[in-house]
């Protein structure tokens, strides 16, 4: 956003999305459109920011921290959680908008919209064929456990292979991890399982 003619970058609060731009990671599954979402809704609008006494005013990249509002009052940071653009996202403390912010994902789940959909989310997996460099097309819902819900835990899976396994089969990441699975963020899930 452009604030007293400065550029100023937004961090929005209470949201994640998936990863598009990390330059380490490759684009994670619904992240392109939720990204085409949230340029499509912005790009060249003007919008209300509004801080959060709970949160901090700057995140450790320097990016401010805000609710998005549009003109018509319509909660911007909600309202891509509500499509399914979005999963409600908690860093460390709870927010004003919080409580809000789940109702929205679980009703986007149970409607499996945007990336809660069975069909959201396509994987490329190594064929068998010797020395072939073709992949296979396989829906997440080949996975162990349907990756859009219900929410998993640890206790979930027998050892840490068959936790890692799921992960790595919804195309889950330290940045996407909606079932909190990583909770040190390192890529490994369950580590404390056998």
């Amino acid at each position: 956003v452009k604030i007293d003619g400065k550029d100023e970058v937004i961090r929005l609060i209470g949201i994640n999305t998936p990863e598009t731009v990390d330059p380490r990671r490759s684009v994670e599954c619904f992240g392109r459109e939720a990204s085409d979402k949230a340029k499509e809704i912005l790009t060249g609008k003007k919008v209300f920011l509004e801080a959060d006494p709970t949160q901090a005013d700057r995140d450790k990249y320097g990016r401010i921290l805000r609710y998005v509002f549009l003109e018509d009052g319509t909660n911007f940071n909600k309202l891509m959680i509500m499509e399914g653009f979005a999963f409600e996202y908690t860093y460390y403390i709870p927010y004003k908008y919080q409580s809000e912010f789940k109702e929205a994902e679980k009703k986007a789940r149970e409607a499996k919209k945007g990336l809660w959909a069975d069909d959201a989310c396509i994987l490329a997996t190594p064929t068998s064929q010797t020395n072939s460099t073709t992949f296979n097309q396989v829906k997440t819902n080949q996975c162990q456990y349907p990756c859009n819900g219900p929410d998993r835990d640890c206790s979930d899976f027998q050892t840490q292979k068959q936790a890692q396994d799921f992960f790595n089969c919804c195309g889950f990441s330290p940045t996407y991890d909606p079932m909190n699975l990583d909770k040190d963020k390192d890529g490994k899930a369950c580590e404390l399982l056998p």
